[in-house]
């Protein structure tokens, strides 16, 4: 909280009692954001841009989720080439705008799902050859996770195959 500047009323600091509104939002979502202003609740620093910051939090979390949940299945349908950022936008609800804000451009936003991909499927592998059992249990527990894997997140796996050895 060392980069917290004071949220003052009257030159005292503010305090949520005198918005009892905002209160509740105050205790539950104190702990996750990053503060700017402070307000006393309870004798602890709290911060007054908590109930701001965390719905345009989840409001960006929100639609960069649906661009890539949108992006994934229409690349895996269709194609990354014939997949407009037109029709990506309308099918994730977003401003076409936001793609670019995210994501850079439609080859980073691939990128990202290369990325999402790989990096599950490193974590899978990991896991399932880390220990000390004998090397044939490993590689039997591992095929069935990777296989698993490719199945939860086939989509993912679709666009990978058709479009990892197109990505500069």
């Amino acid at each position: 909280m060392a980069g917290c500047q004071g949220g003052m009323v009257n030159g005292k600091p503010e305090r949520a009692r005198d918005r009892p509104e905002q209160e509740e939002l105050f205790l539950t979502c104190c702990r996750e954001i990053t503060y700017s202003q402070p307000v006393i609740l309870n004798k602890r620093l709290k911060c007054r841009s908590v109930m701001i910051t965390s719905k345009k939090q989840h409001a960006a979390t929100e639609s960069r989720d649906r661009i890539l949940g949108a992006a994934v299945t229409l690349f895996a349908r269709q194609g990354y080439g014939n997949t407009g950022l037109r029709e990506l936008a309308a099918a994730a609800e977003v401003n076409l705008a936001m793609i670019n804000y995210f994501f850079g451009s439609k080859k980073g936003l691939l990128k990202e799902i290369l990325d999402i991909f790989f990096s599950g499927y490193l974590e899978v592998a990991q896991r399932e050859m880390a220990g000390d059992d004998e090397l044939s249990v490993k590689l039997d527990r591992f095929i069935h996770s990777a296989v698993n894997y490719f199945a939860h997140h086939h989509d993912y796996l679709l666009v990978t195959i058709a479009e990892l050895p197109h990505d500069d």
